[in-house]
């Protein structure tokens, strides 16, 4: 008589047919078929059985010869293998059953012998193949509303079919793995079918069970030939993997999108839960709208946009590595088994942008920001308390000054380079002065000849916002990141270098890298004591990956950005008022990161309103920097529609420099998602709004009086 009963139980064509058969395959296992289901014992326990009830019963199975417990018909046809090698008192009693899982947790209870073995499958295929089967799909049913409920087939007592009983079974059942894991063993079908050898072994030992030839035989002939029979368990790998290309896109994404972020998003493929977060496959080709004939043909007004709101045409450059080189480096992390704290691949991204950069160390952050916030904690005077930076920059970097611990002050910027004046550098310098922090900008580096002369005259440390700047040389040759005490880069996926997110310090002072490792991992000196208040800043692996692949495509994605600049200025160079800001011989090489399109005076409409007719077309131009950073001098009261810019209390003095650029300027698309026709397009756009300025402003003003 049989020690042990192991129940195998799994939803509708989840494979339970092929495992039970593994199972079957084992000398020392006796295979019976959903006996509840079968004519001598149907219904035969219920929720109210008691344990001598169960007992009884599968003591009685277990002795019973019956064609549908033993499914020797199927064997017959050649569906189901015969086993030669069997005992002929097994000790283990193996129930197959994809009904009746509402019965399996009072089971546990009351048969202490027994062993739950859950076979769960993709649900996406699992429903996919009982839609397109004529044996278990009825005749006539709607699969668009069968797929979920499975009403049609719930013709009896423990019926479980469809998309809402798979989750309602598998939530079950991982409960009751977690509750009992000495007792239930949850097994992934598409596991058991790559590696159905390792697989059947781990299964098998903890059921106290050899892997046995006999066992290992089948698996080898069950998966080299492929029968189509909806009961043969004779099956092709590849096949397992045909409904990817057949099942219907609304079924998929409903299924992805209630299984993504759940604990059952693990029994799903990734395809179908990217489907379902929102991702709808690859895009189609970029496609410009219609030119603009008329008023009503403005989307602000209701027209057709340029471009698709699904495709719209960004500010970022969003350049993608090949995604062989980033699997290639992502392999190295599963080899490595490291995902973080100073990894391999941050190891080795370091050395290489050392190299690219002309500099003896390299220091990567998990962000920009908190690269400078290290950064100033590290160089600035002790005794002193405001960093000096340009208004003509980016809104957040007062934020980071402050999160530092330090107070903005703002200086004018030299028009033609865009960067900070140095003698207004010169007239801003008091003894609170802690540190410079320059910003070379996209067109021109600071003259950091003079901001050297200077910080050697004062004292006063210099550091760079150079994340505009990479792949920029000086008119010598030598690569941005040397200047200073250090400079600051962004691994934003924005940016030129595309890390996902990211960021790092490049500097020849080897103390100073020394104390930025020491910050970025809560100022630990060795593996149990710190001498230095520091923060969580380090990069992780994955983005690591992601930047070293983009690295080495980073010229491709210099040269098309320059095919791009040159493309914007000569589409526009005939409309008057407009012009782009030049890239200055100050850069020898340049990274042409922005089209920076400037509008004169006598440009007929504001450049804020140029800026939201682009918009509504959905080019995510912007205005160039953001204007109210120069403007604003405290936060917004409480309930006030203004956005805040500037922290509490800092004092912006007039820039006249500043002031005149930050109004009109506008920041115009670019990177791999703008084509050639795309900067054509926009250029027949830009003709079409001066030729009729005067009414689309009286249009946008009776809009807003009404």
């Amino acid at each position: 008589m049989f020690k042990k009963v192991v129940w195998l139980a799994g939803m509708p064509r989840s494979g339970t047919n092929w495992a039970s058969q593994i199972f079957a395959s084992h000398p020392d296992v006796r295979l019976k078929f959903c006996p509840l289901f079968s004519y001598p014992f149907k219904n035969a326990c219920d929720e109210n059985s008691t344990a001598d009830d169960w007992n009884k019963l599968f003591e009685a199975v277990y002795t019973t010869s019956d064609a549908y417990l033993d499914q020797e018909y199927l064997r017959k046809d050649g569906l189901l293998p015969t086993f030669e090698e069997k005992s002929d008192a097994p000790s283990v009693l193996c129930i197959k059953s994809t009904r009746y899982h509402h019965l399996l947790p009072n089971l546990l209870d009351l048969v202490p012998e027994l062993h739950l073995v859950v076979l769960v499958r993709n649900p996406a295929a699992s429903i996919h193949s009982w839609l397109t089967n004529p044996h278990e799909f009825p005749d006539g049913a709607d699969p668009a509303t069968e797929w979920r409920s499975g009403a049609c087939r719930k013709t009896g007592t423990g019926e479980f079919w469809g998309f809402d009983d798979w989750k309602a079974v598998t939530r079950q059942q991982l409960a009751l793995a977690r509750a009992r894991p000495d007792r239930v063993t949850v097994v992934v079908y598409e596991d058991l079918v790559r590696d159905a050898g390792g697989e059947t072994a781990r299964l098998f030992d903890r059921l106290g069970l050899d892997l046995h030839p006999q066992t290992s035989a089948f698996l080898t002939a069950s998966q080299s030939s492929n029968k189509s029979h909806k009961r043969a368990v004779f099956k092709d790998p590849n096949v397992s993997e045909r409904w990817t290309g057949e099942i219907d896109p609304e079924i998929r994404y409903t299924i992805g999108r209630e299984l993504v972020g759940t604990p059952l998003a693990r029994f799903c493929d990734a395809r179908t839960l990217a489907v379902g977060a929102g991702w709808r496959g690859p895009k189609g080709p970029l496609r410009l709208g219609p030119t603009k004939a008329k008023l009503d043909d403005l989307a602000a007004f209701g027209g057709p946009p340029l471009f698709d709101r699904t495709q719209p045409r960004p500010i970022g450059q969003l350049a993608k590595p090949s995604s062989t080189a980033f699997s290639r480096y992502v392999d190295t992390i599963y080899e490595e088994r490291r995902w973080s704290n100073n990894g391999a691949l941050v190891r080795t991204l370091e050395h290489r942008l050392a190299e690219y950069h002309g500099v003896e160390h390299c220091v990567t952050f998990a962000n920009a920001s908190l690269a400078i916030v290290a950064l100033l904690k590290s160089v600035a005077l002790p005794t002193a308390r405001e960093i000096i930076l340009p208004a003509f920059t980016y809104v957040g970097l007062p934020h980071i000054i402050v999160w530092s611990g330090y107070q903005p002050r703002f200086c004018d910027i030299d028009e033609r380079t865009q960067s900070l004046s140095p003698s207004a550098v010169e007239a801003a310098v008091t003894e609170e002065t802690a540190a410079i922090l320059a910003v070379h900008q996209v067109n021109a580096p600071c003259d950091h000849e003079w901001f050297a002369d200077f910080s050697s005259r004062t004292g006063v440390p210099v550091v760079y916002d150079s994340v505009h700047a990479l792949g920029c040389s000086l008119p010598d040759g030598t690569p941005i990141g040397g200047l200073g005490e250090a400079e600051v880069f962004s691994l934003h996926a924005t940016k030129i270098l595309n890390g996902f997110e990211g960021g790092y310090i490049t500097t020849n002072n080897p103390d100073l890298a020394h104390t930025l490792k020491s910050l970025r991992n809560f100022g630990y000196t060795t593996e149990i004591s710190t001498d230095a208040i520091g923060l969580n800043g380090k990069l992780n692996e994955v983005h690591a990956a992601m930047a070293l692949a983009s690295l080495e495509q980073v010229d491709t994605v210099i040269a098309e950005n320059e095919e791009r600049f040159l493309k914007y200025r000569n589409a526009f160079h005939d409309i008057e008022g407009l012009s782009f800001v030049p890239y200055e011989d100050s850069y020898k090489a340049k990274n042409y990161e922005f089209a920076l399109l400037e509008i004169d005076e006598n440009w007929p409409l504001e450049r804020d309103t140029i800026v939201s007719l682009l918009r509504a077309e959905n080019a995510l131009a912007r205005a160039y920097y953001n204007e109210p950073l120069y403007r604003y001098d405290d936060y917004p009261e409480v309930g006030s529609c203004s956005a805040p810019n500037v922290p509490r209390n800092v004092v912006m003095p007039f820039m006249p420099v500043t002031d005149k650029l930050a109004r009109r300027i506008i920041q115009m698309p670019v990177g791999g998602h703008v084509a050639t026709t795309d900067i054509e397009g926009l250029a027949d756009f830009f003709r079409f709004v001066r030729e009729n300025a005067q009414d689309i402003r009286m249009r946008l003003q009776a809009r807003t009086e009404s």
